[in-house]
């Protein structure tokens, strides 16, 4: 009788632990889609997993995420801490002198595997949050945006010690896309002139729609062609009095950027009949009817003796 309940008493306890189960879903703390200039190394958080216990405490020992995009995660990220796991402090926001750094990889694809440094434990009835950040080089990204993805594919993709199990929870756990674009200005023409005079920009990462500001006037919204290296379909504005104006490039990806290059504008004088000339023509304009002016009246003025000597001939 006793050897049963014993044996009875074993198996429950065997089934309790078999209970242990992990489940992974996307955090609402993880990221929204973005983008950002590329051209130096930066780290971005790619996304924020959500892991609940149940049945018992769960020891996880690593991770591994499929990777996806038009970037190259091979090349594109550092090639030691290019992707690392940190474990959440519970404030739902990615900090790295406040965060638990798990563990670190480099770049690889398909997929691309973190074991953790040591074991993390999630306590049962309890959730961790994990983030998933990326180390970019300096190189990623292109005129034409690339994009990067992470997820977690399958149940097995997450390294747990038995008996526990892992499922995939709602939302899934898979990342919203980052974009990084390579942008710079190498040039806008005209660099100087009056209003009215078609504007076009010349250089890298303008991501449709893209809208141009002069001086604070809005130019509206330009065409961009397929390598979003140039763009067309502004006029410059009446800016008022000559001087040097501040330029501003708007784009979908990376909002408005202020250019180093200023663009010099140049005052717009009416003459009589309503046409306009820049202050260059309107100087010799100015020039030419003062001389006009001097030399009629150097005329009359030698003029009246002769008719005076006339008269009194």
């Amino acid at each position: 009788m006793l050897r049963w309940i014993g044996a009875t008493v074993v198996l429950l306890a065997a089934c309790s632990v078999s209970g242990q189960q992990l489940t992974v879903s996307l955090s609402t703390n993880s990221p929204a889609a973005a983008g950002v200039q590329g051209g130096t190394a930066f780290s971005q958080e790619l996304a924020a997993l959500t892991l609940t216990a149940s049945g018992g405490a769960v020891m996880v020992d690593g991770i591994t995420v499929t990777v996806s995009g038009t970037g190259d995660f091979a090349n594109d990220i550092d090639p030691s801490t290019g992707l690392s796991v940190w474990q959440d402090d519970g404030d739902g926001s990615f900090n790295s002198a406040l965060d638990t750094s798990l563990g670190a990889t480099g770049g690889a694809s398909a997929t691309i595997t973190v074991n953790f440094t040591s074991t993390l434990t999630v306590p049962d009835a309890t959730s961790v949050e994990l983030w998933i950040v990326g180390d970019f080089l300096a190189s990623a990204g292109a005129s034409i945006p690339d994009t990067y993805q992470v997820s977690v594919a399958n149940a097995g993709d997450v390294n747990v010690q038995t008996p526990a199990t892992v499922s995939l929870g709602t939302p899934a756990p898979d990342s919203t896309v980052l974009s990084v674009v390579i942008f710079f200005v190498t040039s806008f023409s005209p660099a100087s002139g009056y209003r009215n005079l078609p504007f076009e920009i010349t250089g890298s990462g303008f991501t449709p729609p893209v809208s141009v500001s002069i001086g604070g006037i809005d130019l509206g919204t330009g065409s961009v062609n397929g390598a979003n290296s140039f763009a067309s379909g502004w006029t410059t504005p009446n800016l008022g009095p000559s001087g040097d104006y501040p330029v501003v490039v708007t784009t979908s990806l990376l909002g408005p950027i202020t250019l180093a290059q200023t663009y010099h504008h140049s005052e717009v004088i009416d003459d009589a009949d309503g046409a306009g000339t820049g202050d260059c023509s309107t100087r010799d304009s100015s020039t030419s009817a003062s001389l006009v002016f001097l030399l009629t009246a150097l005329a009359v003025l030698f003029a009246v003796p002769r008719t005076a000597r006339r008269v009194r001939g």
